[in-house]
């Protein structure tokens, strides 16, 4: 989109002579070109500042929703402890280096538009997460029981006695399931 603006000869002349005086400072030259080094994060930014600006009534709703709860949690709470106001704002400076360590990052899954493809495999759907969620439930329950009553194996007979326990006969049926799919799904990508 190009803006044209009123041309008198002795405005352009003029303001062509301050444009290049201007860019004959080397501080001025330098931004310039520290600018143009980093073209690509300032279309991150403004990209998703586009972003931010269109879904300002949302987050703006949620904002105001998010400190009505945080008064009703305040209320309910009736603490006589205050509030940590340096350590907040130590966290809040803590992140705010962090954000220039992030923009590598921020910018690669931009670019190869990774939160898209983790949102098209199906990983981060809601039944996916609802399994991987059982499933650490299951290990952390599983891992303290093999400390404090682990099962003891001491041969095939004593594993074949184990199949009659409904719990390990449902989890191998678990896992025997999951394994099936995953011969199914690498036989269709062959």
């Amino acid at each position: 989109m190009t803006h044209s603006l009123p041309e008198s000869p002795a405005t352009t002349s003029a303001e062509l002579t301050a444009l290049v005086e201007r860019l004959e400072d080397p501080r001025v030259a330098a931004g310039l070109q520290n600018l143009l080094d980093h073209v690509d994060l300032l279309a991150v930014l403004v990209i998703g500042l586009d972003g931010f600006i269109g879904r300002s009534e949302v987050i703006g709703d949620a904002l105001v929703d998010s400190v009505s709860d945080m008064r009703l949690l305040a209320d309910g709470a009736k603490t006589s402890a205050p509030i940590d106001v340096a350590a907040t704002v130590s966290s809040l400076l803590a992140l705010s280096s962090a954000l220039p360590k992030l923009t590598p990052t921020l910018t690669r899954v931009a670019d190869e538009d990774l939160l898209g493809g983790m949102l098209d495999s199906g990983i981060v759907s809601a039944e996916s997460l609802a399994h991987i969620g059982m499933l650490a439930t299951a290990v952390n329950e599983g891992a303290a029981q093999a400390v404090s009553e682990p099962i003891e194996i001491k041969g095939a007979i004593s594993m074949y006695r184990q199949l009659k326990d409904p719990d390990i006969a449902r989890g191998l049926g678990y896992t025997l399931s999951i394994l099936k799919a995953v011969g199914h799904q690498l036989a269709s990508d062959n």
